[in-house]
């Protein structure tokens, strides 16, 4: 589906007459991504383009756009890279504001590519990384640049929340939660096995002495019925935490997401995007209120459900998806953050049988694909929010992705 406001051909913005408001157009990105190439692909299509501006010499120039309009600098693209020193990038969110309140069209293109696709980008061209020096490696001038340029994603105070959310977990008691995906038959048949042991195939064997002592671990035994083994993810009783260490230790279930703590509690797959009678709880709010306040300014209209996951080092995430995309025709909203920016997750391909890596820290995508997360020497983690997004976020990220 493409943007009528861009060009079929390209994919870019159309020409507009010279008598319509200004527009700016800035393209940044990871050094490699491709900002002058689209900067090329902008000129051709009548931008009057800049590259490399100094973010210091902005304000200057939305002055001589907005003060002395021309034909030339109607249609205006300006290129930043991280040659700009990180102070300068810092502010450049704000004087983005200023420009439309100046009455200008400003729209921010920001350019991508994975990790090894730069290095190998550079090492054809044998262009030398503008972060590079004797101190830098090119791996670790990349992965500079991710983080100097994270204030143009608005991802500022991840860091603050990083801490907040290491502290929070060592004083709140955590749950297990996964372990029965192959039981909820929402696993690619290639990838099954990881599963290792499934509980809700181990309640469903287990002998009644057995699912006896399951049901005494319960916090609210008289609520399960005896002849029924369906209890645990999507059942009207859940786990207790003494249910889940039992399983661990008597029949070896291998639950992924071992640290897992409901900042606003959501019993029901289908009710995640409801806020009605939900708020965070009174552990959150004692232990967690930057990550709160860090959510609250998220794009959402309303907020249904929000938790943190975490694997512990080497356990893997057990692909599986949480929907059928043929009965779910709108992508569900929610934002998952990672605030180090390295969680291994991924999205995989069944027919293709490959896997798509996930990057950065902060990311959307569609949870009725099949996704999982590999495992890694060290502890990772995401904070999940559910709800409905605001209408000017989705038309902000409908025009992006055309």
């Amino acid at each position: 589906r493409r943007d009528p406001a861009k060009s079929p051909d390209t994919g870019m913005p159309k020409v507009r007459s010279n008598n319509e408001t200004p527009r700016v157009i800035l393209v940044t990105g990871l050094s490699g991504s491709g900002k002058s190439i689209a900067l090329h692909v902008l000129e051709d299509a009548g931008f009057y383009c800049i590259d490399n501006l100094p973010v210091s010499l902005f304000d200057a120039l939305v002055r001589d756009i907005t003060t002395h309009p021309t034909a030339t600098r109607q249609l205006t693209a300006i290129g930043i890279d991280a040659r700009s020193p990180g102070t300068e990038l810092d502010q450049l969110p704000a004087m983005i504001k200023r420009l439309r309140d100046h009455g200008v069209d400003c729209e921010v293109v920001f350019l991508d590519a994975e990790d090894h696709v730069l290095i190998q980008r550079f090492s054809e061209t044998r262009r030398r990384h503008p972060l590079t020096d004797d101190e830098h490696t090119l791996e670790q001038a990349i992965a500079l640049e991710r983080r100097m340029l994270e204030p143009l994603l608005d991802l500022s105070g991840l860091d603050e929340v990083h801490e907040e959310i290491c502290v929070g977990l060592a004083n709140v008691p955590v749950d297990y939660t996964g372990g029965s995906h192959r039981a909820m038959g929402i696993m690619p048949a290639s990838r099954e096995a990881e599963a290792v042991v499934d509980y809700g195939e181990v309640i469903r064997a287990m002998s009644d002495g057995d699912f006896a002592t399951l049901r005494e671990l319960s916090d609210a035994p008289d609520e399960i019925d005896p002849s029924s083994r369906e209890i645990g993810e999507e059942r009207d009783v859940p786990l207790s935490r003494r249910q889940m260490l039992w399983l661990k230790y008597r029949f070896g279930v291998y639950f992924p997401w071992k640290v897992y703590f409901e900042m606003i509690p959501n019993q029901f797959w289908h009710e995640k995007s409801s806020s009605d009678g939900k708020d965070f709880t009174r552990l959150a709010k004692t232990f967690f209120p930057k990550t709160i306040a860090l959510v609250r300014r998220l794009p959402f209209e309303r907020i249904g459900r929000c938790n943190v996951m975490g694997l512990e080092a080497h356990d893997h995430g057990t692909v599986h998806r949480d929907g059928v995309p043929e009965e779910k025709p709108e992508v569900d909203h929610f934002i998952s953050i990672s605030p180090t920016g390295d969680k291994r997750l991924f999205l995989w391909d069944e027919t293709a049988r490959e896997k798509t890596p996930v990057t950065g820290r902060a990311y959307w995508f569609n949870d009725s694909d099949y996704h999982g997360v590999d495992p890694s020497p060290r502890f990772q983690y995401s904070i999940r929010v559910d709800g409905v997004f605001t209408p000017d976020f989705v038309e902000r990220v409908k025009a992006a992705i055309g």
